[in-house]
């Protein structure tokens, strides 16, 4: 025998609602098990925790009506069909029933167990329908998961029921640590086997009432309702970041794995969905720049971190358009005589009400908003014209080194626009130096060609910060260098174990290469002492001079000659 179907009958008239209990107990089609009730307050309370096939509604509740009942429930996440019973004949409660989402409308006059046995059979059939539909638009073909679409949908009614029930919602939101190493290295087909994986892992470690969702990529979030203050859900997250790390075998051998998981908490019932969600994939990233494989809790200062940071962005573009930043230039001297042979273009920002903006942080803003071509196209350009006005150097030209991210390069732009500037300035290509990181090394084949552009133009191309990147050694000697600068903190910690023997390496290294080695951060005459024995050629620092002005550039120049 098939289960009896559990119907719920919403009637306020007590001689209808017996009517058509009757009905339902006659009928010779089916076997139903009926719950009555009278107002939309139990109807309510009824749909929101306990399971029914079909309810059938009066439109008329006293105060109330079906419509309302009908609403409020899909509010809650109710997705029981709803059969509406009137006794009026007019189309508009009909067509307003319908757009409401009853699933049928079904007139009381003439009303028999047959009409009623059709019309449950009928609504029953199409919400299993919809039901299904609703599930595939909602699931994750890769793992199974629900998707974010269903995230959205499921904390929607989570919320919605928090005001009756209490305690809290949570989002754990969690991505990967070194998914990308792993896709990369191994293939689109590994990554897919370890997100399965971890997708396994989550359904083990997470209750069964859990709304487990892959967001997309190496992306995954977790809904949960909890009865206390939000301590549970960080429990969770930590249990999370435990249960997933650990080995993985999969088919290209054993892989290590770890995620991080940032956490928000809601208490009130009117929070915006996408901004709970928005809250936790904060707090990820947050336990990401933490260290990775560890927990991080949303808070009002990550909030006020993002507004400071998107405050400071729209400034920075500002004063980039109102041309309110300025250049210095840092000397780069030989170190054999201390003679100036160039130097080092430094932008600055004074911001209006900050005061001064450190260039780490608005150079790492301008990179993650993409201005960073818009800054380093200013500050080529703003060298260029300081160097038109600096004497030569007893024949001997000085040179400007300027600093560009490698975002820039690659499609040949910058390379037209450098020569533009050349041209339209008179510099030499000699007299222009462009500074990259170790981590444009790496970078693809579009940029080396770039590079290579560049070089044969005769500007030169120099390293900076050696050694706090990681560096391919085949990879800098496909380079077209002309010089490598020696980072600073190496040069500040020369008296530790060890040190010594890297700047020698480095050197080593430069002379293998056939280039100019610099050296950063000389603040004394040790240190210079040290580096001109191990063979540096060119360093800067405080020893010799800080940043200056162009005019006090080209004063120093002047007397040099």
């Amino acid at each position: 025998m098939t289960n009896p179907t559990r119907v719920l009958l919403v009637e306020d008239d007590e001689l209808d609602r017996l009517i058509t209990g009757d009905l339902l107990d006659d009928s010779a089609d089916a076997a139903y098990e009926v719950t009555m009730v009278a107002t939309l307050d139990d109807a309510l309370n009824l749909l929101t925790t306990e399971d029914y096939d079909v309810c059938l509604v009066d439109y008329y509740l006293g105060p109330d009506s079906g419509i309302d009942l009908i609403d409020s429930a899909r509010r809650n996440g109710v997705r029981v069909p709803f059969i509406v019973l009137t006794g009026s004949a007019d189309r508009e409660v009909d067509v307003a029933a319908m757009e409401a989402g009853a699933a049928d409308f079904v007139p009381k006059t003439g009303l028999d167990s047959r009409v009623l046995d059709r019309s449950i059979r009928y609504a029953c059939q199409h919400a299993s329908l919809v039901a299904r539909i609703e599930e595939q638009a909602e699931t994750d073909a890769l793992t199974g998961l629900a998707n974010r679409a269903s995230l959205s949908t499921r904390t929607s009614e989570a919320l919605s029921r928090l005001g009756r029930t209490g305690g809290c919602v949570a989002i754990l939101y969690l991505d990967l640590d070194g998914f990308k190493r792993v896709n990369d290295t191994h293939g689109h087909s590994v990554g897919d086997e370890l997100l399965v994986e971890v997708a396994s892992r989550l359904r083990r470690t997470c209750r069964g009432h859990d709304a487990i969702c892959r967001i997309g990529g190496d992306e995954f979030a977790l809904l949960a309702a909890f009865g206390d203050d939000g301590h549970s859900a960080y429990l969770m997250a930590e249990r999370i970041v435990h249960e997933v790390a650990g080995p993985v075998t999969l088919s290209s051998g054993t892989h290590e794995i770890t995620c991080s998981v940032g956490v928000s908490v809601c208490f009130d019932a009117d929070t915006e969905v996408e901004a709970l969600i928005w809250q936790a994939d904060l707090a990820m990233y947050e336990a990401k720049s933490a260290g990775r494989n560890r927990v991080a809790l949303f808070c009002d200062e990550m909030r006020k971190a993002v507004v400071d940071r998107i405050e400071l962005e729209r400034d920075l573009l500002d004063s980039l358009d109102k041309g309110l930043l300025h250049q210095v230039y840092q000397p780069i001297f030989r170190l054999s005589d201390r003679s100036i042979v160039g130097f080092e273009a430094l932008a600055r920002w004074m911001h209006p009400t900050r005061g001064v903006v450190s260039p780490e942080d608005f150079v790492k803003i301008a990179e993650e908003s993409g201005a960073i071509s818009q800054l380093g196209r200013w500050s080529i350009e703003t060298a260029c014209e300081a160097i038109s006005a600096w004497p030569d150097n007893e024949g001997r030209p000085s040179f400007c080194g300027v600093n560009i991210s490698v975002a820039e390069l690659g499609g040949g732009s910058l390379c037209d626009f450098i020569e533009d500037v050349l041209d339209r300035t008179g510099v030499p290509a000699q007299r222009l130096t462009l500074e990259i990181t170790e981590a444009a090394m790496m970078s693809d084949d579009d940029a080396l060609k770039d590079l290579v552009t560049l070089r044969e133009l005769g500007v030169g191309i120099s390293i900076d910060d050696f050694g706090t990147g990681y560096s391919s050694l085949s990879r800098i000697h496909q380079l077209p260098l002309s010089s490598l600068k020696l980072d600073r903190s190496f040069v500040w910690s020369l008296a530790q174990p060890g040190i010594s023997d890297i700047v020698n390496t480095v050197q080593a290294l430069v002379n293998s290469l056939g280039v100019e080695s610099i050296a950063e951060g000389i603040e004394t005459e040790a240190q210079l002492g040290f580096l001109l024995r191990a063979g540096y050629s060119m360093g800067q620092g405080y020893l010799v001079s800080p940043p200056v002005s162009a005019a006090e550039a080209a004063a120093m120049l002047e007397r040099s000659r």
